[in-house]
């Protein structure tokens, strides 16, 4: 199968016998898509990390791929610190008006929740309506659900890696190559 990753090879360091928990992360990343508390976090200080920073990652992108801006000058750290810095006191996300969809709007403040104890996690994410309702079911290509079909054989055949997200075609993404 092929998976689409979005990654930042930021420096990481890893605690091994804490590894399915949290890890170890330094504050080195693309500042725009850095999560809250590693952004505002100092530059010395080890900061303990879950899955719940690549959630924020994640929820910029889909901001920017939606709206066509970042909530903040992308280009300007002073600009993404206040952004961050007026978001944790009052922990209201303006919506852009080009977001007119309130199931997408929704999942984006679960993302971009400023305290990741409040956070969605990816799993709650992609069971979020945005993506399961009526209209995301509708739009199923017979390609996904080949997919999720393959995956099923294969899980059937004793592939342990085969999750419950390669088994729903609302999450198989066929590579498209040109």
């Amino acid at each position: 199968f092929q998976n689409l990753k979005i990654a930042d090879f930021g420096l990481l360091k890893r605690d091994e016998r804490r590894i399915h928990q949290t890890m170890l992360m330094s504050r080195r990343g693309t500042n725009p898509y850095m999560a809250p508390c590693l952004f505002l976090g100092n530059d010395d200080e080890l900061m303990r990390a879950d899955s719940k920073v690549d959630v924020w990652s994640l929820g910029i992108v889909i901001y920017r791929m939606t709206s066509h801006q970042y909530p903040f000058d992308p280009n300007n750290d002073l600009d993404i610190k206040k952004f961050m810095e007026q978001y944790s006191q009052t922990r209201v996300l303006i919506r852009p008006p080009i977001i007119t969809d309130n199931l997408l709007w929704d999942l984006l403040k679960k993302m971009l929740s400023f305290d990741r104890s409040l956070r969605i996690s990816a799993s709650e994410a992609l069971l979020h309506p945005f993506l399961t309702n009526v209209q995301s079911l509708k739009e199923i290509t017979p390609e996904q659900m080949q997919l999720a079909q393959t995956a099923e054989k294969s899980q059937f055949n004793g592939d342990a890696s085969i999750s419950k997200f390669d088994l729903n075609p609302l999450f198989a993404f066929p590579l498209v190559e040109k």
